[in-house]
């Protein structure tokens, strides 16, 4: 396949994504975990008292715990490069994938819709993708 995109939060669907994703890989594939952010919106004075944490290493942990969960059980994975983005999801993940050969993405990851056959992430990477894209779809789905 070559370089694969995998979009990452810290759902079981993404760490399915990226469990599928390893083991389909082949030899000499690369993979590249993207976790992106949004800065939290907030207002008022009470954002100017509040002390932000390092949102970036907050974010970069949360890929390498989820990324850990998804090489349970693989003997000898691929690399894995871990990247962590501030943005919107989908734009960002689009961007990582300039030149990639494949995206892979959760049918949905935290959205507040659990009911719905694709999140926002995943439909919006579908319909602007630059390669073709697979999305794993929910353990229960």
């Amino acid at each position: 396949m070559g370089k694969i995109v995998v979009g990452m939060d810290e759902s079981a669907n993404a760490v399915g994504a990226l469990h599928w994703a390893i083991s389909n890989a082949g030899p000499g594939d690369e993979i590249t975990a993207v976790r992106v952010w949004q800065f939290p919106v907030t207002g008022g004075m009470e954002a100017l008292a509040f002390e932000w944490p390092d949102l970036e290493a907050e974010n970069l942990t949360i890929l390498e715990r989820s990324v850990q969960r998804a090489l349970e059980g693989i003997e000898g994975p691929p690399p894995i490069r871990n990247v962590v983005l501030e943005g919107h999801r989908g734009h960002k993940l689009i961007d990582e994938a300039a030149g990639a050969d494949l995206i892979v993405v959760g049918s949905r990851g935290h959205g507040g819709f659990a009911g719905l056959l694709l999140g926002s992430t995943s439909t919006y990477v579908v319909h602007h993708a630059p390669c073709p894209v697979v999305v794993v779809p929910h353990e229960e789905d």
